[in-house]
């Protein structure tokens, strides 16, 4: 068994070792400051690189962090850096460096930004609580506000105004019956000479002075297809009134299909089409189941019957259901005339509404009448109406000279004689070149032009 081996007792150390050793621990002080200094010199270099070097080599790592002696003589243990308490992910040379602070030049923009997503937002909780608050002031979709007419009094003397805003301002009434326009009046008379087997009256307006001329226009005669042309008028007004939404369906029923003109009357029953798409139909292509559709959602021919009498039209009723190839509803060229110059003068509906009657009469398919009669450049909008014991035409026309009048021709005549539509485009030609001729239509510009900058001044 190994033996226990005694201690050697230690003689004491010498002077000069003893100076040996203070000499010693006096250089290791020296070298644990500058080895201090030179970790600490290393560190900060080491954070002002942009990308830090890896750690996970050893070399590196020993190179920028030095080990210190201690005054024992021996190593003292290093504590470790973050590095390795939080080791790179595997795959990735180099430590995840901070993200760059953000450029103060875009702060600004940025904080723009967020101001206008908030006032946006503010303004359309607002506007949603308004909504909420005051359904009424937000009409719907081709919705307008009603001109609060009152219809007991006569078409010619309704003075209310199509802005809602001011629906008490009184508006003079139109110049109807000022004067007649003689020269006019005699050419049509000699033109209805030449046609005697046929019956024609004729009633045509200035719009913008009230004169005239009224052949035999007051006289009861059959309406024809003409008649959509108030019930349009009345469609719209309800419109107006929000009575009707022109987006609101309208279902097709058996006892509302008729024959003759227009589409619809081919479609599937219980087939849905809108206000607007129904009067459309109406009136381009004359559809009479349409124009059934539109009676009975304004409560059908009597409460019509009392409306145009309400707008001051002596001699327009409804009797049949259309097509009414017996004639038996009635009106006069001055009924029709007399209402489309009040439309386009904006009485009884509002500019909205008139707006959207004109632009669907100007679509008619038939444009070989009034509109044949006109010159190039008018902008027509009419109605026509085919039996085959009448025609007739009723038209709004806007010439490119400033010129606007109404024309209503209505002729009876032998079944199927087609004389009487030379006689409605013949008439429609004196009344363009009366319009035309003291202010002729304009062929070229009269804008004088712009002389040159002058470069240089005395």
């Amino acid at each position: 068994p190994p033996t226990r081996q005694p201690i050697q007792p230690q003689s004491p150390p010498s002077k000069q070792t003893s100076n040996q050793t203070v000499s010693q621990r006096q250089n290791r002080q020296q070298n644990v400051v500058s080895s201090s200094g030179s970790n600490s010199q290393t560190i900060n270099n080491h954070r002002q690189r942009s990308r830090p070097l890896s750690t996970t080599n050893p070399s590196v790592r020993q190179s920028i962090q030095p080990s210190v002696t201690g005054f024992s003589g021996h190593h003292r243990p290093q504590r470790k850096p973050m590095t390795e308490l939080n080791p790179t992910p595997h795959g990735k040379g180099r430590a995840s460096s901070p993200p760059p602070p953000q450029s103060r030049v875009f702060q600004p923009l940025l904080y723009s930004v967020r101001l206008l997503v908030l006032g946006v937002g503010v303004s359309v909780i607002g506007g949603t609580f308004l909504s909420i608050w005051q359904p009424d002031s937000s009409p719907a979709l081709l919705r307008v506000m009603s001109t609060h007419q009152d219809l007991s009094q006569p078409l010619v003397n309704q003075v209310s105004s199509s802005n809602p805003s001011q629906s008490n301002t009184t508006i003079p009434p139109l110049k109807i019956a000022t004067q007649e326009i003689p020269g006019l009046k005699k050419q049509i008379q000699d033109l209805l000479t030449l046609y005697p087997e046929l019956g024609a009256e004729v009633f045509l307006m200035d719009m913008d002075n009230g004169e005239y001329v009224d052949m035999n226009g007051s006289a009861p005669i059959s309406a024809a297809s003409t008649i959509k042309v108030p019930i349009l008028v009345a469609l719209f007004q309800d419109v107006d009134q929000g009575k009707i939404q022109l987006d609101e369906l309208l279902s097709l029923r058996s006892d509302l299909v008729v024959g003759e003109s227009g589409q619809m009357q081919f479609k599937p029953i219980g087939s849905r089409f809108t206000a607007l798409e129904t009067a459309v139909q109406m009136i381009v292509s004359s559809d009479n189941t349409a124009t059934q559709l539109l009676i009975d959602r304004m409560g059908g021919m009597k409460s019509l019957n009392e409306r145009f009498r309400n707008w001051g039209l002596k001699s327009t009723a409804l009797h049949s259901p259309l097509p009414d190839t017996s004639g038996t509803n009635i009106t006069s060229p001055k009924d029709l005339g007399t209402l489309l110059t009040l439309v386009g003068q904006g009485h009884l509906l509002s500019l909205r509404s008139r707006d959207f009657l004109l632009t669907i009469m100007q679509r008619t398919l038939n444009r070989s009448l009034i509109p044949s009669g006109v010159g190039e450049g008018a902008i027509v909008a009419n109605k026509t109406g085919n039996i085959s014991t009448l025609l007739g035409d009723v038209a709004f026309v806007d010439l490119p000279n400033g010129r606007r009048y109404v024309i209503s021709v209505l002729i009876k005549r032998p079944p199927d004689n087609q004389e009487a539509t030379n006689l409605i485009v013949q008439t429609s030609k004196l009344a363009f070149q009366h319009f035309t001729k003291n202010r002729p239509l304009l062929t070229k510009s009269a804008i004088v032009q712009p002389q040159p900058i002058p470069t240089s001044f005395p």
